[in-house]
């Protein structure tokens, strides 16, 4: 890989990170698919994927990620303003069902409710993400020259 190779390719961890959001996104749907009492193993993997949206985060908002996007096309900066935007909600949300979580098993109660706030966070998380790859998309396609 070359120099300039490492200033077009998005940050691996973060790739790296996205497989593991991944894994744990449907690790929860099966979950909630197949559980009707909150478990332990609920809280945990809620947790797990609090953690590693904060970390993700993070890295997506230092200089490599979303500093890359605004370099090389300075005029995506709302379309970035509003993605960063989206990481606080998301971040909000997912606690929210972290603590849901955890009042749903020191009660012993279902998970219906917990189920239906997953699936609707797990569509706002599958569209914004959706969104990430479609602005680093069209900043490198910009920056190779096959952009507008």
């Amino acid at each position: 890989m070359s120099a300039s190779d490492t200033q077009t390719r998005p940050n691996s961890t973060i790739a790296r990170q996205h497989a593991q959001i991944e894994s744990l996104v449907d690790a929860l749907t099966s979950r909630f698919d197949g559980e009707k009492k909150a478990t332990r193993n609920l809280v945990s993997l809620l947790n797990s994927l609090a953690a590693h949206l904060e970390m993700h985060f993070e890295l997506e908002e230092e200089d490599e990620y979303f500093g890359y996007i605004l370099t090389r096309s300075p005029h995506l900066s709302e379309r970035v303003d509003r993605l960063l935007h989206q990481h606080e909600m998301l971040k909000t949300n997912v606690d929210d069902l972290v603590d849901l979580a955890r009042q749903a098993f020191e009660q012993n109660s279902g998970t219906a409710e917990l189920a239906s706030m997953f699936a609707k966070f797990r569509s706002l998380l599958l569209e914004h993400e959706k969104k990430e790859i479609d602005l680093l998309q069209e900043a490198f396609n910009r920056d190779l020259g096959t952009g507008d």
